[in-house]
């Protein structure tokens, strides 16, 4: 029953009249159960296998998507966030996988020192999740992470590391804003640079105010690696 009650923690995004501020009244929007299952059976449909592979998802929240894992699997499961509490929780939704408390930026620094996907010591099979939308500014953005990417937005950082970590043949499976496909000129440059190192398989529009406390439009975006 505990375990249940967990579950059920929406995160902070949006509540800005209940007293939250900062990163976390911006990011902390976390996926609806059906949309999350909607996600995964994507991946069932393009190829994607849960026996033994290596997935990531590095914006975890308390673990939404995770709970659609088959605990018989052999799958092997890291997850990041930055939020102590979304942390605190998961790790204990979720305590066969590995869950770390900090930012999924952190795989491609030793210590903060930048070594860039030298640091990548595992490739993934799928990389799945739903990344805060907002400008691209953190701490490890100027320690050579900005420059690496050309990311303005943390949704294009997002995509463009998840392919990087991602094996050949793998899949990106990501919830985005709409105007990542409807913008005709803002993201032109960075889709001919990403298109050079995944193919775009297709995406899903999703009606607005699937999340609560926002009308943000959003699709689902489906890629495979090169």
């Amino acid at each position: 029953d505990d375990l249940a009650f967990l579950k059920l923690y929406e995160g902070a995004g949006g509540l800005a009249k209940q007293g939250e501020t900062g990163a976390r009244l911006l990011d902390q929007f976390f996926t609806p159960v059906n949309i999350c299952g909607k996600m995964w059976g994507i991946a069932l449909k393009y190829g994607f296998k849960f026996e033994n592979a290596n997935i990531l998802e590095p914006a975890v929240g308390s673990g939404r998507l995770l709970q659609f894992i088959p605990p018989d699997s052999g799958a092997n499961v890291t997850a990041y966030d930055v939020d102590e509490t979304s942390y605190m929780l998961c790790k204990v939704l979720f305590p066969d996988f590995d869950i770390r408390h900090g930012s999924f930026e952190e795989m491609f620094f030793k210590g903060r020192r930048h070594i860039g996907l030298a640091g990548v010591m595992e490739q993934y099979d799928l990389v799945i999740t739903n990344p805060p939308y907002r400008k691209y500014e953190s701490e490890w953005a100027p320690l050579g992470e900005l420059s690496a990417t050309g990311a303005a937005t943390f949704e294009m950082y997002f995509i463009t590391r998840g392919i990087d970590v991602l094996k050949p043949g793998g899949l990106l499976i990501m919830l985005i804003p709409n105007t990542f496909l409807s913008n005709d000129n803002k993201y032109n440059d960075f889709k001919n640079k990403l298109i050079q190192k995944a193919d775009f398989l297709t995406a899903y529009r999703l009606q607005n105010g699937i999340f609560g406390n926002t009308d943000v439009g959003t699709d689902i975006l489906v890629m495979r690696k090169k």
